[in-house]
């Protein structure tokens, strides 16, 4: 061991000697690489790790501001998409899966208009929802929340800045301010032809695929996660058919929210019958209602089961851990909500029919086009 030791030093005494010589011999490259090295140093103490600290505080500001921006994007559209005031649209799982397409949002506007003012002709005015102020409030919120994102610019990428940037000129396109969105329906040249916002649905669908743009970013780039990030993240994998991802994503995190292992659950039981695996379908519905979930309220989990209630064996299951009555609840449930999305469908594809008459420049929407 000592004799080690000695030539361990002996190897740092030479290197030690020719750095020595290196430097008395090559004066201006010495001193050049010091230079260098000083540099280094000084950026390193001074500018790079400070900067690297404020980034790692800094940045989850950013990244919760772009996920609120989020959802309250998601809202809007929840809005315009509405059948009936104050109530979720049917189409929830297409704005989350990416999947809406521009004749869903121009059949969501054929019964909505800019205020009360605008409920005019008698024949249709029980049909319409005034919804400008809550756009004007929802847009309000969002370009206060980009300015906010804007004031954090060095935390943030070009591509993120670009993006909220286009997100913010959408919004402005009809500028509705508070004067705007209380202006009277009658004007110098008296009433407007047809009294809903259809006018907007380019300016929406432009919108909407910036959304699915910062649901990318949101979803899958970003490093703030919560519980609705978890949730909403299955409900887009699952909606944009990404099965496999989608179980991969709850297996990796539902320990992490076991509040909402029934939630979870019942997705991994849809991705897998989705991948054709019936087997873990029906064990998984099985464990999952034979606790009764949702303190045994069946009907709140429609939202899950509605595709099988012509399915014998997920019934049998199902009415192994529930009565005859609480069954028939749910199902009636079911059917009574299908017959609202059909009726909102026929309505406004009534209603595209008769501002198309009030207005020779506006096509009506074809019987078949929307889906759900």
């Amino acid at each position: 061991m000592e004799h080690y030791f000695t030539e361990c030093f002996l190897q740092i005494d030479k290197i030690y000697i020719d750095l020595y010589n290196w430097a008395k011999n090559s004066i201006f490259y010495y001193q050049f690489f010091l230079s260098i090295v000083s540099a280094i140093i000084f950026w390193l103490v001074f500018s790079h790790i400070p900067e690297s600290k404020k980034y790692k505080s800094l940045r989850p500001i950013v990244e919760l501001d772009m996920y609120q921006i989020y959802s309250s994007l998601f809202h809007l559209f929840d809005l315009i998409m509405q059948y009936k005031d104050a109530s979720p649209s049917f189409f929830q799982e297409k704005i989350r899966g990416g999947t809406l397409s521009r004749n869903d949002i121009k059949l969501g506007l054929q019964n909505k208009c800019l205020n009360a003012s605008y409920l005019f002709d008698p024949k249709i005015s029980h049909l319409l929802i005034p919804i400008g102020e809550q756009i004007f409030e929802s847009s309000k919120k969002i370009e206060q929340l980009i300015d906010k994102i804007f004031s954090f610019n060095q935390f943030s990428s070009p591509i993120e800045l670009l993006l909220l940037e286009k997100i913010r000129q959408e919004l402005k396109k009809y500028d509705y301010d508070e004067r705007r969105i209380k202006e009277n329906a009658v004007s110098v040249t008296g009433f407007p032809s047809v009294p809903v916002i259809y006018y907007r649905e380019e300016n929406f669908y432009d919108l909407y695929k910036l959304f699915i743009e910062l649901q990318d970013i949101v979803l899958n780039k970003n490093n703030y996660f919560d519980r609705n990030i978890f949730i909403f993240k299955i409900q887009y994998l699952f909606y944009s058919w990404q099965y496999q991802q989608c179980i991969n994503h709850i297996n990796k995190n539902r320990n992490h929210f076991s509040e909402d292992i029934n939630f979870s659950q019942n997705y991994y039981a849809l991705c897998q019958y989705q991948i054709d695996n019936k087997k873990e379908f029906y064990k998984t519905i099985d464990n999952i209602y034979k606790e009764r979930p949702y303190n045994g309220s069946l009907v709140s989990s429609r939202s899950f089961l509605k595709d099988f209630t012509e399915d014998e064996k997920l019934i049998n299951i199902i009415k192994k851990h529930y009565t005859e009555e609480e069954y028939e609840y749910f199902k009636v449930t079911i059917e009574q909500e299908k017959e609202h999305f059909d009726l909102f469908m026929k309505t406004n594809r009534s209603l595209s029919e008769y501002h198309a008459n009030k207005d020779f420049r506006l096509i009506p929407i074809e019987d078949g086009e929307n889906k759900l």
